[in-house]
């Protein structure tokens, strides 16, 4: 018994030694931010990052609250995701994933890039390559969203053109113009490809925004 007792007050004793030792140090800056290192930045704006950490510099590490500048550096615009770690004694790394630019919108008053969820992105992420839909009048965030799948991911032929606009979708497929449901865009479209052979070059439009309907316009104002 007295054995145990003078095994646990040795344990406590090296404890309190370790804590008051951590406490000097602590104290006497032996745990300052002065570096900090930024993993897979991307595009994003490295600047924006730094004086967000600024006010964090000769601070010590074991005062700084990695959750609470997690939510500050997340506010940065074109972030996914971003995580933060000490590395002791001196350095913060941040590792962020920034968004990748999927398609811009062009709309009356300007074109700027979005990401593949639809998410606005800086204007420098902006480039001539990518694929553009047009966005007119005021259509709805589901619209825009079903148009961006459309132009992305139902591997609509290169010539087509994708437009949005609060009656729905339009897209331009081989001259052809062909109306869909917005809210149903990806249903629509695959009863397009279905029917797509059996229609005149000629047609003037195309509209299948009516459940079990596809009202054909020949350049004459007839319907089939």
């Amino acid at each position: 018994m007295k054995r145990r007792m003078i095994v646990l007050s040795s344990v406590l004793l090296l404890v309190l030694v370790g804590y008051l030792a951590l406490r000097w140090a602590d104290r006497n800056g032996r745990f300052d931010l002065y570096t900090a290192r930024i993993d897979n930045s991307g595009p994003v704006d490295s600047a924006l990052v730094a004086e967000l950490l600024e006010p964090c510099f000769g601070r010590s590490l074991l005062g700084l609250d990695r959750d609470s500048l997690e939510g500050e550096l997340a506010s940065i615009e074109g972030l996914r995701s971003v995580s933060v770690s000490f590395s002791y004694p001196h350095t913060i790394i941040v590792n962020m994933e920034p968004e990748r630019s999927a398609a811009m919108i062009e709309t009356p008053g300007g074109t700027y890039p979005v990401s593949f969820s639809g998410s606005r992105l800086p204007d420098r992420w902006g480039s001539g390559s990518l694929p553009v839909l047009t966005v007119n009048g005021s259509p709805s965030g589901e619209y825009i969203t079903a148009g961006l799948d459309l132009l992305l991911k139902r591997r609509i032929s290169e010539p087509a053109r994708v437009s949005v606009f609060t009656g729905g979708i339009l897209v331009l497929d081989s001259s052809i113009p062909v109306l869909l449901n917005g809210a149903k865009a990806a249903e629509g479209w695959k009863r397009w490809e279905n029917i797509r052979s059996s229609v005149p070059a000629s047609t003037a439009q195309v509209d299948l925004r009516y459940s079990g309907q596809a009202v054909i316009r020949q350049s004459r104002g007839a319907e089939v």
